[in-house]
């Protein structure tokens, strides 16, 4: 089962396959984006040059209900961004694809590496979170990076922890962590 998808994810080495044998610029962004800082595609097609704060090391992000977060980067992500960015002439729109577009090149990608059919571009976000999850961060921590409302969507990513899956239930089955607390303070 090693290198098959579980659940809707990716392994790390799964995601490097598909950001490291991917041609084109603006796609190694978006996938980045997505796998790298655990963007919805929406978010990425929103992003404009403006939203890349400075030098690339955090980016706004415009999530759902309009609730703005700030995302770190990383260099795959600085790299890939900052070329997109060069490639634009004005402060509209980063990414100049719809999202059928980036929908069926993820397809053809994953088909062509081997991936299950059911794989989808945001099996990369899925993937973001699990591996935050099974890497020990606490399930708050990722709430906040994903811009969840509720720890409870958050949660799902749980499949991931082993052992850390009952303790993590017990806490939300508890209240323990309340659901407007904001990791960015914004």
């Amino acid at each position: 089962m090693s290198g098959q998808i579980r659940r809707g994810w990716l392994t790390a080495h799964q995601i490097n396959q598909l950001i490291d044998n991917e041609e084109r610029t603006d796609y190694k962004a978006i996938w980045a984006l997505m796998a790298d800082a655990g963007l919805r595609m929406g978010e990425v097609l929103a992003l404009t040059r403006e939203d890349i704060l400075t030098g690339c090391e955090s980016i706004r992000v415009l999530g759902k209900g309009n609730k703005v977060r700030f995302v770190n980067t990383t260099a795959r992500i600085q790299q890939a961004v900052l070329w997109v960015a060069g490639q634009r002439i004005s402060n509209q729109e980063l990414i100049y694809l719809t999202a059928r577009a980036i929908q069926k090149r993820f397809k053809a990608r994953s088909m062509a590496l081997g991936f299950p059919p059911t794989c989808t571009p945001h099996s990369l976000r899925h993937s973001y979170a699990t591996l935050l999850v099974s890497g020990g961060m606490p399930l708050h921590d990722v709430q906040a990076m994903l811009g969840h409302c509720s720890l409870a969507t958050t949660a799902i990513y749980l499949h991931s922890g082993g052992g850390r899956i009952q303790e993590a239930s017990r806490i939300i089955g508890a209240g323990a962590y309340p659901h407007t607390h904001d990791l960015f303070g914004s």
